[in-house]
Formats: structure tokens, C-alpha cells, sequence
């Protein structure tokens, strides 16, 4: 055993300063209170008491160690329980691809509320490229080289993509301005200001968001959209060089200079947060815990 329980009785001795009271609260005899003491100081090889008629004093060893003692005992606990995790399975590392589009953004914000229950994780970024087919791959097989990655999702492209998602928070979708746009200035877009305008608009059937949303404008904004089948960096350099606009997302505002993600006047949302394995290791599924209990979702559903 990693902790030595003569620790404890000697730490009762000491704060009773009696064998015989530290045996009344440990339910052992006095006897074996001092046979234990005895074979602990034989052992370290240097006495901890000395023995009066009025009870037991701590010696300069004796006082160290019980000023030592209370690091010992949580030093120990948390020993065996990185001990224990490691034997169960729950020790390891936790590989979270990363994009142009998935930033670690999201992972450093929660970074400093998750850290304390999860020290003993190791974290590893692997980059990727937005791309469809890479996209689809790495969600296909989450758990081989990549855990988990950030992303948006709903539960269509959860069952589409036979993986898993934990919602972190509910993501604005907003519409991206080039510079140089009639638009730039503004702070919010409403459904007139996209009349005769040209959107970039990702196809039906990624999620019921943006298939929601991509009725809205060719309903009520009498937009002309233009279709592409994945989000790329690539689509919002289009943007950007057409001066056109872009169905974005506000969490994605930064990542192309040139590029302004502002809201709209019809509230529109997508979940955002973790892909991952249906059936993550113990160590994935404890970095999943500790995300869940500081998570903000404000309700969104995956």
C-alpha cells in the first residue's frame, strides 16, 4: 500500500498526546497503539514521542512529521488515484484536431475551469485541413487518431456521420461582409438589406439550422443564393473576393481579416461543441465530464 496507516495513529497520538485515548477513538487497544507507534519509530529509525508521566510529547522528529503529514496523506490520495485511473483506463492522452475553421480557441477558454479535474490528462493538437472528404473521415473514426473536435452539429448530422456530440453552447448564425461591401458598417443585417444581394449558403442536409435558415432567405429575404457543399476556408476567401456575402458563423469572426460576421435580425442558431466517439475511452469520457459540468449551453440540444 502507498500510505503508510501508521501515519493516522500517530497523528491521534500526537493531537491527544496519549496512547490510551488514541485508542479509545481509533477502536484499538492501548497495547496495540503502542505496538504500532514502536514498530513506526523503529522503522524510520528515530523516535517520535517522549514518553512522561503526563503523557505523550512530541520530539523535533515528531513535530516535523506531523507538520509534514497532512501533504503526506493528500499526496497519497492523489497518488492512488492517478493509480487508479491509469489501471482503469482513464489516464492518457486526449488528441483534439484542429483546423483553420476549428480553431483551440473553445478549448483554451475552458482550459483554466477544466484543468483542475483533469490534471493528469495530457492534451495533443493535431491539425487537419477543412476539407470534405478529410472532414468525413476523421468523424467516421473518432478515436483513432483524432478524440474529439470542435464543431457545429445537430442531431441529423450526429446520426449521418454514426458519431457523438456534446453541446457546449448555442452559436449565433450570422451573415459574413466582405470589406469594401455596402454592408461593412453595419452591426446587424436585416431580412431587406439582403434583398438582390448574393449569399453563399452551404447545401440542404448539413444540418436543420442552416436548411432553416436557407428557407428564410430565399422566403422572406429574396436573396440569390449560391450553393457549396462544405464549409472551407476556401468559401469565405470567395467571399471575400466577389464581394459577396456568406451564411458564418459569429464564433468564426477573426479568422479572415477581411471578413465581418454580424448578426441578424431573425435570431438564428446552431449548436456548437465536441465530436466524439459513441463510445470514448475512460480518459476521453472524463475530459467530457469536466466540460459538461462548466458548460454554458443555455439549453441547445444535440
Amino acid at each position: 500500500m502507498l500510505y503508510d496507516n501508521r501515519i493516522d495513529v500517530f497523528l491521534t497520538c500526537a493531537r491527544t498526546g496519549s496512547f490510551s485515548k488514541a485508542a479509545e477513538e481509533l477502536f484499538v487497544t492501548p497495547a496495540g497503539v503502542l505496538k504500532q507507534i514502536t514498530a513506526f519509530e523503529r522503522d524510520l529509525g528515530l523516535p517520535l514521542f517522549i514518553r512522561t508521566h503526563r503523557g505523550l510529547v512530541l520530539t523535533d522528529g515528531g513535530k516535523q512529521l506531523q507538520a509534514e503529514a497532512e501533504g503526506i496523506q493528500e499526496y497519497c490520495a492523489h497518488a492512488m488515484e492517478r493509480v487508479n485511473n491509469a489501471h482503469n483506463g482513464l489516464f492518457g492522452e486526449i488528441r483534439i484536431g484542429t483546423s483553420p475553421l476549428t480553431p483551440p480557441a473553445l478549448l483554451a477558454d475552458l482550459w483554466p475551469k477544466i484543468q483542475p479535474a483533469i490534471s493528469d490528462l495530457s492534451f495533443r493538437l493535431i491539425p487537419f485541413e477543412n476539407q470534405e472528404n478529410r472532414a468525413k473521415q476523421i468523424l467516421a473514426n473518432l478515436g483513432d487518431e483524432i478524440d474529439v473536435v470542435a464543431g457545429f452539429f445537430d442531431q441529423t448530422l450526429l446520426d449521418l456521420r454514426a458519431c457523438s456530440g456534446l453541446p457546449i453552447c448555442s452559436c449565433p448564425i450570422g451573415i459574413g461582409i466582405p470589406f469594401g461591401h455596402r454592408l461593412w458598417q453595419k452591426e446587424s443585417v436585416s431580412s431587406q438589406d439582403l434583398q438582390g444581394e448574393t449569399v453563399l449558403c452551404i447545401a440542404n442536409g448539413w444540418t436543420a439550422a442552416t436548411d432553416a435558415l436557407r428557407a428564410h432567405l430565399e422566403k422572406e429575404c429574396q436573396a440569390s443564393l449560391e450553393t457549396f457543399d462544405f464549409y472551407t476556408p476556401e468559401v469565405l476567401l470567395q467571399a471575400v473576393n466577389e464581394n459577396k456575402l456568406v451564411v458564418a458563423f459569429n464564433i468564426w469572426n477573426g479568422i479572415h481579416p477581411l471578413l465581418r460576421i454580424v448578426g441578424t435580425d431573425w435570431d438564428a442558431r446552431i449548436t456548437y461543441g465536441f465530436l466524439h466517439s459513441n463510445a470514448p475511452t475512460g480518459a476521453v469520457s472524463r475530459f467530457l465530464a469536466a466540460v459538461r459540468d462548466v458548460s454554458d449551453c443555455d439549453g441547445c440540444t444535440a
